[in-house]
């Protein structure tokens, strides 16, 4: 087995793994990456017990080459359009601290894309009312997840924006509602939307058939009509 500046060759593989790096998985990847580092003897130099040894020293060398090793145990499971996060970086832990800062779930610009995303959720006329209601539960979820709404009216915040996310048709509705949300459950609005849904669906099936009756009254008229002449 070839050795390298004391490494054995086994010490300077890195182990691929999936899925790679993203927004939804960074608890889970980082504790296998933080595993695989440990079985590679690099942990101490992301976690910043290790630190650089001076210039000129003998150890400084194999230091380099281990954090050089560390460093591509991370390229190799993180997907490209992620490299711009650490691009700067020159050393395992900081690689380790600019994805921390990046990816978990406490971060500024998680918290951020996590309340962009809740905020600028919109329903379509006509759309689907039931699945974008379960969709803007999930981006709140994703909002409180992150830490980005720690505010003790919460409820009323969710309320006021599943509200105006819905359409212009909705607005009567809306107006209602929206008089005094800190008064109301998020779960009685939602109770309420989803009634009015299914009434409007109801109607409009029902109108939908009574066209559907009519038509086929005047196609029998007329070749009622056909056949007397």
């Amino acid at each position: 087995m070839a050795v390298v500046y004391g490494l054995e060759s086994w010490q300077l593989e890195p182990i691929s793994f999936e899925p790679k790096l993203d927004y939804d998985n960074f608890s889970l990847w980082s504790y296998k990456i933080e595993v695989i580092l440990k079985s590679r003897g690099l942990w101490h130099l992301v976690d910043g017990t290790e630190v650089t040894p001076p210039e000129g020293s003998g150890a400084l060398e194999r230091w380099e080459m281990r954090d050089a090793c560390a460093r591509l145990q991370f390229l190799i499971n993180i997907r490209d359009r992620w490299l711009w996060i650490f691009k700067q970086a020159t050393t395992a832990r900081e690689i380790w601290t600019a994805l921390q800062e990046h990816f978990r779930p406490e971060s500024q610009f998680k918290q951020s894309l996590a309340m962009r995303r809740f905020t600028s959720a919109r329903l379509a006329e006509g759309g689907d009312t039931k699945a974008h209601v379960q969709h803007i539960g999930e981006l709140w979820q994703e909002v409180l997840a992150s830490g980005a709404y720690t505010s003790r009216d919460a409820d009323a915040f969710f309320v006021t924006t599943l509200l105006d996310s819905l359409p212009p048709s909705w607005s009567v509705f809306v107006a209602a509602w929206k008089a005094d949300p800190a008064k109301v459950s998020c779960a009685t609005v939602i109770g309420h939307i989803l009634d009015l849904d299914a009434w409007n669906r109801g109607r409009a099936d029902a109108h939908g058939g009574q066209l559907a009756g009519n038509a086929g009254a005047h196609r029998h008229r007329v070749n009622d009509k056909l056949i007397d002449s």
